[in-house]
């Protein structure tokens, strides 16, 4: 049985537990001293998010085995893989098998290798080369050269180059065999991973109870989407009977401008890429968080969805930015 634990968890945007944050997902018109009070509540979005991740955690069984999904009480999510009958049984041998290997074995089982061969090699060649220098000397003392002389000196340069020669290759032979002991060692280690790679990729085979992901998150931006609008919608009629003019939509246009922002903690998840989400306090209002993104962030990206207020802050224009969501 194997298990893999997903980052993808309520706690996806910082150190707290999301779930228990009292986040109001953009409803950044309701922030005591801001504007635009009134606006369409946003739907939790980190409850949407987290929807989503769960609805991908789906246990799936096939002939050979089950996998199936935990949360833990941190949030989370821990896939389990269990083969059925002895592939458990065979599966558990070779990761034991895998446990107990030592890479040194191989460097090992190399230098007993070049040690052996070599240590043959010369238990054949010391005798002969033995012979051959007690001839040699015999020879050249019949032939009246003492040693000390250049024609002695040189016959006995010539034999012990030979010599070495033959001992060097003797040397290099063995270092090939241990070589190529070396080469079958890998091998044998590296077997129980291929098999083991080969019995897991029998889980993907035939699997039953798979299906899409939920997609909860595009969901919730559509209908937030939906509300902006007819908010807008409301808002140009209104204005338009106090004889002011707005756009339809302006009311997307809300403040995020993070020197307004307290405790930002930026997510690994991206609302699009290169913008990540992002939960923060405003400073005039603590100890209640929200959900959205940064405007700083979607300006380097998005430059087109930042505007300004009155006071010069950074505003988001979160219908825009729900439709390429949506894309």
């Amino acid at each position: 049985m194997s298990s893999r634990t997903d980052p993808t968890s309520s706690h996806f945007l910082g150190g707290s537990k999301v779930g228990q944050m009292a986040v109001d997902p953009l409803n950044l018109g309701n922030r005591p001293g801001g504007k635009g009070g009134g606006g369409p509540t946003a739907p939790d979005f980190t409850s949407a998010v987290n929807a989503q991740a769960a609805s991908g955690h789906i246990n799936q069984t096939n002939p050979f085995g089950s996998t199936g999904w935990t949360q833990g009480p941190d949030g989370r999510w821990t896939q389990n893989t269990q083969f059925s009958g002895g592939l458990g049984q065979g599966v558990a041998n070779l990761e034991n098998t895998i446990a107990n290997q030592n890479p040194e074995d191989v460097t090992n089982a190399r230098n007993q290798a070049i040690e052996s061969n070599y240590s043959q090699a010369a238990s054949r060649l010391d005798p002969q080369w033995a012979q051959r220098e007690e001839a040699q000397r015999s020879q050249l003392a019949n032939q009246g050269l003492d040693p000390g002389s250049q024609a002695y000196d040189t016959a006995a340069a010539n034999l012990g180059r030979e010599r070495n020669d033959a001992y060097t290759s003797a040397m290099n032979n063995a270092i090939q065999q241990g070589n190529q002991t070396q080469a079958v060692q890998m091998q044998q280690q590296n077997q129980p991973y291929q098999q083991l790679g080969e019995l897991n990729s029998l889980m993907s085979t035939g699997l039953t109870g798979t299906g899409p992901q939920t997609q909860y998150l595009p969901a919730a931006m559509q209908a937030y989407q939906g509300a902006l609008q007819n908010y807008g919608i409301q808002q140009q009629g209104k204005n338009s009977m106090m004889g002011g003019g707005s756009e339809l939509g302006a009311a997307a246009l809300l403040s995020s401008d993070e020197v307004l922002k307290a405790n930002v903690v930026r997510s690994h998840m991206e609302a699009i890429p290169g913008v990540p989400w992002a939960t923060w306090e405003w400073k005039d209002a603590p100890g209640r968080r929200l959900f959205g993104v940064i405007a700083q962030d979607l300006e380097k990206v998005r430059p087109d969805l930042v505007g300004r207020d009155a006071s010069g802050h950074l505003t988001v224009n979160y219908g825009g930015l729900v439709s390429e969501i949506g894309k």
